[in-house]
């Protein structure tokens, strides 16, 4: 009698789990890169906008710009940042520099605004 192996052996099923493995462990590592990608995108996001709106609070609320240092705290979606803005002379007496520095209060990332407007 002959019989006839149909299946595979156990060697082949170790070898095929062994190559899923590997590449299910390749998909989770690209998958936590791109989240974490993603939260740092945000992030950043969520810095300049809030960077932003500091400076236009600033330019409606300032008349005359003098050269001047102001600093304080700011909440936007859930966050907290420290900014300091700085208005400082230009070699053209008719411009003064705006800088804002902005970073997260707990000391993470940092952002800086430059922008330029005539001096009343």
């Amino acid at each position: 009698m002959r019989r006839t192996n149909a299946g595979f052996s156990l060697i082949e099923m170790l070898v095929a789990l062994s190559i899923l493995a590997i590449a299910g462990m390749a998909l989770m590592t690209a998958t936590q890169q791109s989240t974490r990608g993603s939260q740092i995108i945000v992030s950043r996001t969520v810095l300049a906008l809030a960077g932003e709106n500091i400076l236009n609070i600033a330019l409606i609320e300032q008349a005359g710009y003098r050269p001047t240092s102001d600093q304080g705290r700011y909440e936007m979606a859930g966050q907290v940042f420290d900014w300091t803005l700085s208005v400082l002379p230009t070699p053209d007496s008719g411009l003064v520099r705006l800088q804002l520095d902005i970073s997260e209060a707990e000391g993470g990332r940092s952002h800086q605004i430059v922008t330029f407007r005539r001096a009343s």
